[in-house]
C-alpha cells in the first residue's frame, strides 16, 4: 500500500478548503455589513436635529438657481463646481428642503464611502485590511461630521476612493488560472471606477483636479517598483484617463478664472510648514473635545504610526494610497504659496481617508507586534469613541431658529432688521421662511461685497438690501427701533457696527448663541433711538 494521499483524501481536502474559504467569505461579508450598519447609524440618526449653518444655508440658496445658471455664469462667481448644487436641487425638488433632506445626499455618500474603503484596503493588503479600513472610515468623527452637513465633501471622498481603488486594481497582476474573460471584466470595472471617480472628484470640488494627478503618480510609482518581468501593461490606465482628462479640461478655464478673481477666500490662512504639520497630525485626533491643538495632534500620532507600518507591510502595493496621503497635503501647501491658500480641514478629507486605509493595513499586520497591538488599538479607538460622543451629545451649530423667534416675538411694524455680515442673511432667510416670518432685512457689508455679476436668487434673496456700516445713520434716520443680528468672534465688533449704533441709541442684548462648528457667536440686539446724529 502506498503512504501517499489517495484520490478520496485529495477530494476531501479540496472540499474542506472550499467550505473553509466560503465560510471566510461569509464571515467577511457579515463583518462588512455590521460595519456598514454602524456607519449608517452614525451618519443618519437625527440627521436634521442640528440647524443649518452658514455654508449649508448657502447650499440651499445656490441650489435654487436654474440649471442653466448653475452651470453657466453663476459658476464663475462660486468657488465650488456646480455638481453638488445640482444634486441638492434635484433632492429639494423631490423631497423638499428640510434640514435632513438637504443633508441626505452627503450622508448617503458618507455611507457609500465605507464599502469603497473596504475595496481600496483589500486590493493592496487583503480582506483584513479592507475590513479595518471600512471600520476606521465608518467611525472617524471628522468624516461622520462632514457626512452630516449639506455640502459636497463626501462626494469628493467617494470620488477619491473610486479613483484610488480603480488605479490600484488596474495594476494587479492576473491571478493564477484566471480566465481571460474574467480579467477583461475586472479591468473594465476598474477602469470605469477610476474614470468615474476622477471625474466626480473634479466636479465635486476644485481641488478634485489633484485626484487624477495623485492617482497617476501613485500608479506609475507602483508600476516602476514592480520587477520588470512582472510589470502589467499601463494601457488600461492610460485609456481610463481619457474621460477625466477631457471633462477636466472643460472645467479648467473656470477654475483658472476663479483663482484669479475669487474675492470670498481671503479668510483662508496659509500655514507655515510647522503649523501645517501640526494640523495634519491633528486631523487624526479628537476634534470635538475642546483640546489644545498640540494635544489633538499628539492623539493623531498613533494613526500615523499605523499608516507607516502599513506602508512597510504592503511595500510597493501601498504606492497609490501613499501618493494621496503624502502628496495631497504637500500639493495643497505648495499651491497655497503659489496660487492662493487652500489649506482647510475639509479640503484635506480625501487625504485623511487615504491615510486611514494605510493605517488599516498596518493594524491588520499586527501579528508581527502582538504585545503592542492592544495599546496601539486603544490609543487609536478610545479618542475616536470619546470624540463621537462629544459630536452627538451637544449642539455644534448656531441656533438660527431661536434667533429668528427672538426677533419675531418682539417685532413691531416699522422695525428694521440688520444682519452682519451680509451673507448671514442666508441662514436667516432659511429659518424666516420656515417659521413664516416675512420681513425684509438689510445686509451690512463688513467685508468684500459680492461680485456685481453674482445672481440674486428668488425667493431666497427677496427684499434683501445691502448697506455699508457708514450708511447706518441714513438707513435708520426715520426709525426708532431696529434689530441687529451680528456674527462675530467673542468680544469683536465687525465694521464697528455696535459702536456706531451705540452713539445714537441704546443697545439691548436679547440673545446670544454659540456654535463650536461656526467657531463664533451670534448676538441679537434691539436698538432703540435716544440721540440724533451721525452713526
Amino acid at each position: 500500500m502506498s503512504g501517499g494521499p489517495t484520490r478520496t483524501d485529495t477530494s476531501t481536502a479540496a472540499a474542506t478548503a472550499v467550505v473553509r474559504g466560503g465560510s471566510q467569505v461569509g464571515a467577511g461579508l457579515l463583518a462588512l455589513a455590521v460595519i456598514l450598519l454602524l456607519g449608517s447609524a452614525l451618519r443618519l440618526v437625527q440627521l436634521g436635529a442640528e440647524p443649518l449653518w452658514l455654508d449649508e444655508a448657502f447650499s440651499w440658496r445656490w441650489a435654487h438657481l436654474p440649471l442653466g445658471d448653475l452651470w453657466g455664469a453663476a459658476a464663475r462667481t462660486e468657488t465650488n463646481p456646480p455638481l453638488w448644487f445640482t444634486l441638492e436641487r434635484w433632492v429639494m425638488l423631490a423631497l423638499g428642503d428640510g434640514e435632513a433632506t438637504l443633508r441626505l445626499p452627503a450622508a448617503v455618500l458618507g455611507v457609500v464611502a465605507v464599502p469603497l474603503a473596504f475595496l481600496a484596503g483589500r486590493t493592496f493588503a487583503g480582506v483584513g485590511a479592507g475590513l479595518a479600513a471600512a471600520f476606521l472610515i465608518a467611525i472617524d468623527p471628522l468624516l461622520v461630521a462632514y457626512s452630516r452637513e449639506a455640502r459636497g465633501y463626501t462626494l469628493l471622498v467617494c470620488g477619491t476612493f473610486l479613483a484610488l481603488w480603480g488605479a490600484q486594481e488596474l495594476l494587479v497582476a492576473p491571478g493564477r488560472g484566471e480566465r481571460q474573460s474574467t480579467r477583461v471584466r475586472r479591468t473594465l470595472l476598474a477602469g470605469t471606477a477610476y474614470a468615474v471617480g476622477s471625474t466626480l472628484a473634479v466636479y465635486a470640488h476644485n481641488t478634485g483636479l489633484l485626484v487624477p494627478a495623485l492617482a497617476n503618480l501613485g500608479a506609475f510609482l507602483r508600476w516602476f517598483l514592480i520587477r520588470r518581468a512582472e510589470r502589467p501593461s499601463l494601457r488600461p490606465l492610460l485609456l481610463a484617463n481619457g474621460p477625466p482628462l477631457v471633462l477636466g479640461f472643460v472645467w479648467l478655464p473656470v477654475v483658472v478664472e476663479q483663482a484669479a478673481a475669487a474675492s470670498n477666500v481671503g479668510w483662508i490662512a496659509q500655514p507655515g510648514p510647522r503649523w501645517a504639520l501640526l494640523s495634519w497630525a491633528g486631523l487624526f485626533g479628537p476634534h470635538f473635545l475642546g483640546l489644545p491643538a498640540a494635544v489633538v495632534a499628539a492623539f493623531g500620532l498613533p494613526v500615523l504610526l499605523l499608516a507607516g507600518l502599513g506602508v512597510r507591510r504592503a511595500g510597493a502595493a501601498a504606492a497609490v494610497p501613499l501618493a494621496f496621503a503624502v502628496g495631497g497635503p504637500l500639493l495643497l501647501l505648495g499651491l497655497g504659496l503659489v496660487v492662493r491658500p487652500l489649506w482647510l480641514e475639509r479640503v484635506l478629507l480625501p487625504y485623511l481617508a487615504a491615510t486611514l486605509v494605510l493605517a488599516a493595513a498596518g493594524f491588520s499586520g499586527r501579528q508581527r507586534w502582538p504585545r503592542a497591538s492592544p495599546i496601539l488599538l486603544a490609543l487609536v479607538l478610545l479618542p475616536r469613541v470619546a470624540d463621537s460622543v462629544a459630536l452627538h451629545a451637544r449642539s455644534q451649530k448656531l441656533a438660527w431658529p431661536d434667533a429668528v423667534r427672538t426677533v419675531a416675538r418682539a417685532f413691531r411694524p416699522g422695525d428694521e432688521i440688520l444682519i452682519a455680515p451680509h451673507y448671514y442673511h442666508w441662514p436667516w432667510a432659511y429659518y424666516a421662511k420656515r417659521l413664516e416670518f416675512d420681513s425684509a432685512a438689510v445686509g451690512l457689508l463688513v467685508g468684500p461685497p459680492p461680485p456685481p455679476e453674482a445672481p440674486r436668487i428668488e425667493p431666497v434673496d427677496r427684499g434683501l438690501r445691502l448697506a455699508r456700516p457708514d450708511e447706518l445713520y441714513a438707513l435708520l434716520e426715520s426709525r426708532s427701533r431696529a434689530w441687529l443680528l451680528v456674527y462675530k468672534r467673542r468680544g469683536g465688533d465687525p465694521g464697528e457696527i455696535l459702536a456706531r449704533l451705540a452713539r445714537t441709541g441704546r443697545l439691548e442684548l436679547s440673545a446670544r448663541f454659540e456654535g463650536a462648528w461656526d467657531r463664533g457667536e451670534l448676538e441679537v440686539f434691539l436698538w432703540m433711538r435716544t440721540e440724533t446724529g451721525p452713526a
